[in-house]
């Protein structure tokens, strides 16, 4: 017990020592210059002196200084530089004290002389140490009080991305972006901003009109205390949906702004050391309005009366033209446009035209063609404002023919293919690649995996359905869905606005084989596009499409899955679906000549050719109206010429049926590797497992209709045709 009692007073003892010498309190800094900033704190015990620590915060230039004053001068400091400050009390009792809580401030940026000022772009929110970004509430009157923040501006990762952008959401969204302090110099010139700007609905790019909060407001300002204060008086421009101009004047895409550095009181322009602000408000307390601003490309430049235009629009496209529009932001009545192909410089090369109204038709231009288009106001005699940002518009495909085929043979889109995604869906979905399903390793249409929920079309050319009845669109495809989530659909529109849903709309589950797809097509006579369509995850789903043929009657496609055995010199190959016979050709690799050889049986055996001669095959079906294109071209060597037929070794009957049909192997010596059932499409329904010399299957369940049973065996691959009746 009284060890406990001595620990106890011991503690006491020490605890009194403590607080008779404690640690500085409420540090602060005043009157912060470039090189030097006041240091204040508070101390209520008597002391020898204050021992005061200061440096930068990578501890690159550490002092050390004395005072027995509770306030100090800190002198040649660097400028634009976060400082360290930790203070400690020399006690008169001869205790020290523990070192003050932690501290920092920053000292000024320098002046930016607006000669040597650059744009500025934002890869970064804030671009660098002398921007600041702040939050507080603009008053009518007085000064603003803000404090520093890390909310607010930010960087958006949204097309266009590398953008400043504020969200305007929910209740006190108060923030500030302010810049660097600029020197404007005496007044012997004037200055404007030029900053790009837009508007938008958070997620959807660009509806920034819709669902806006009625006390929004979106301001920019100057200030000329290098920041110290910022209040209405310094609004150099505003858009607010409670007074004055609306958010609606904002463009939905970046345009440049020009806002006159000019007093908008006293009609003097600024002059000497000045900062800018962007300061967006929003108070919406049930969290409905949710809007995005975004800005880019700030800089300050000599002012021009003579303001290039903004909001290109390009409406009424032909083959050969369209028309432009754009915005006149002074007084000008006539106009500078320069075009070209897309990527051309406006001020080295691209064809002029002069327009005396804010609306040109161009009308000899390239079909099939992206041009880039700038334009300027002629405010007079040589005097123009600057080129407006690009505006890229592209002319008309000519209007393909029915029947329409797309076969998909080179690396790249083919022309007047385009496609367009919205939703969260930030860049293209399609492409074209090769596919090793469509031997030999060919090029297809592909959906690449691309972040976002939304939707995305790829779409065809113009298609005149005019005099056309009942057309039929089909095509070769491939998909896998990795979670079930995303419906494929196939529309066609009129306009490329008001898309209308064909009979082929469902969601894909579980992978899926190569199919040949037969849509019948419901449209109005006349120019029609079609799209393939996914609506959902676009990053979970894999579909690939080629062979596309859109026809009046029921198409004629040529055969797949060709396969051929050298050592029996046997060709077998699966059908397309609609066609009567085929024809083989076939040539030794060198000649020129083809040998044909028409054939009603999708297992030909040749006889009489050379051993060890490098030979070549293609096949085309032949249908009831019409015939197919060719096959790829497929090689092949003979290595033991033997007259042997594949087709006899299998046996399949009753042939047609009603219900059952028994597949018997005619030669016990046969090895099945497998046997598939296809429907007339080609879509592969059933594996059929072989185990026996005589296997029983029973397609009582399948409709009545023409099939196939590809079977594979170690002597090569035989085809089957089956009718269900």
């Amino acid at each position: 017990m009284k060890k406990f009692i001595i620990l106890f007073v011991a503690l006491i003892s020490y605890s009194n020592i403590v607080a008779q010498c404690p640690a500085p309190t409420n540090l602060n800094a005043s009157n912060i210059s470039l090189t030097s900033a006041q240091i204040s704190w508070s101390y209520a015990t008597p002391v020898t002196n204050f021992r005061v620590e200061y440096g930068d915060v990578w501890g690159l230039d550490w002092h050390v200084i004395y005072t027995t004053s509770t306030n100090i001068v800190l002198t040649q400091l660097y400028p634009a530089t976060e400082y360290y400050v930790a203070i400690k009390a020399n006690c008169s009792s001869g205790e020290i004290s523990d070192y003050s809580s932690n501290f920092t401030f920053s000292t000024l940026c320098n002046p930016i002389n607006v000669n040597s000022f650059s744009t500025v772009t934002f890869g970064q929110t804030p671009p660098d140490v002398c921007w600041e970004l702040k939050s507080g509430v603009l008053p009518l009157t007085g000064n603003a009080v803000l404090a520093d923040t890390e909310l607010g501006w930010t960087t958006s990762v949204q097309s266009p991305s590398n953008t400043a952008m504020i969200n305007l959401y929910s209740v006190n969204c108060n923030y500030w972006l302010i810049s660097p302090p600029i020197n404007l110099g005496t007044g012997s010139s004037v200055y404007q901003i030029q900053v790009d700007l837009s508007k938008y609905f958070y997620g959807t790019n660009p509806l920034g009109y819709l669902n806006q909060s009625p006390n929004a407001r979106f301001a920019v300002l100057i200030s000329t205390d290098n920041g110290q204060s910022w209040n209405s008086n310094g609004i150099l421009q505003e858009w607010n949906n409670t007074t004055g101009t609306s958010f609606n004047t904002i463009s939905d895409n970046l345009q440049t702004y020009y806002i006159p550095i000019i007093n908008p009181i006293t009609l003097v322009p600024y002059t000497g050391n000045v900062r800018f602000a962007f300061y967006a408000y929003e108070n919406d307390i049930d969290s409905i309005y949710d809007n995005v601003i975004e800005l880019d490309n700030f800089n300050i430049i000599p002012y021009n009366g003579c303001i290039r235009p903004s909001n290109l629009i390009s409406s009424n496209y032909t083959m050969q033209g369209m028309t432009l529009n754009w915005t006149e932001h002074g007084t000008a009545s006539q106009w500078q446009i320069k075009y070209g192909l897309t990527g051309f410089s406006p001020t080295t090369s691209g064809s002029t035209v002069t327009s005396n109204t804010n609306s040109y038709t161009f009308t000899n231009l390239n079909q099939s063609t992206m041009y880039d288009f700038y334009i300027r106001s002629v405010c007079g005699t040589s005097t123009y404002s600057n080129w407006s940002l690009v505006h890229s518009a592209a002319t008309t495909c000519p209007t393909s023919s029915i029947p329409f085929i797309e076969p998909v043979t080179l690396s790249y889109m083919p022309a007047c293919w385009t496609q367009t995604y919205s939703g969260t869906i930030a860049e293209n979905v399609w492409d074209v690649g090769q596919i090793g399903t469509f031997p030999p390793y060919s090029y297809a249409f592909r959906s690449v995996a691309v972040p976002g929920i939304g939707i995305s079309r790829l779409i065809s050319p113009p298609i005149n359905f005019e005099n056309i009845t009942d057309p039929i669109l089909t095509f070769n495809q491939i998909c896998y869905d990795m979670l079930g989530v995303t419906s494929l659909k196939i529309q066609t529109s009129s306009d490329l606005i008001n898309w209308v849903d064909q009979p082929y709309s469902y969601t894909f589950t579980t992978p899926m084989f190569l199919s040949v797809e037969t849509v019948p097509l419901t449209v109005d006579p006349g120019i029609n596009y079609i799209a393939w369509v996914i609506d959902g995850d676009n990053q979970r789903i894999n579909w690939v499409v080629k062979y596309i043929m859109v026809t009046s009657s029921f198409p004629c496609f040529p055969p797949s899955s060709i396969y051929v055995n050298p050592n029996y010199v046997t060709v077998s190959w699966v059908p397309a679906g609609s066609e009567l016979s085929w024809v083989l050709e076939y040539k030794l690799a060198s000649e020129t000549a083809w040998n044909a050889i028409p054939t009603s049986s999708t297992v030909y055996t040749f006889t009489g050719l050379q051993n060890f001669a490098n030979y070549v095959l293609r096949i085309k079906s032949v249908c009831e109206n019409n015939e197919s294109g060719y096959s790829n071209t497929i090689p092949f060597t003979p290595t033991a010429i033997e007259d042997f037929s594949l087709d006899y070794l299998v046996e399949i009957y009753p042939n047609p049926t009603n219900s059952e049909i028994n597949i018997k192997i005619a030669n016990p010596e046969i090895q099945i590797d497998e046997c598939n059932i296809f429907d007339i499409y080609g879509k592969f329904l059933q594996k059929i497992p072989i185990h026996h010399e005589t296997t029983i299957f029973d397609i009582s369940s399948y409709s009545s209709g023409i099939y196939f049973m590809k079977i594979n065996t170690d002597k090569g691959i035989i085809v089957k045709k089956i009718v269900k009746n």
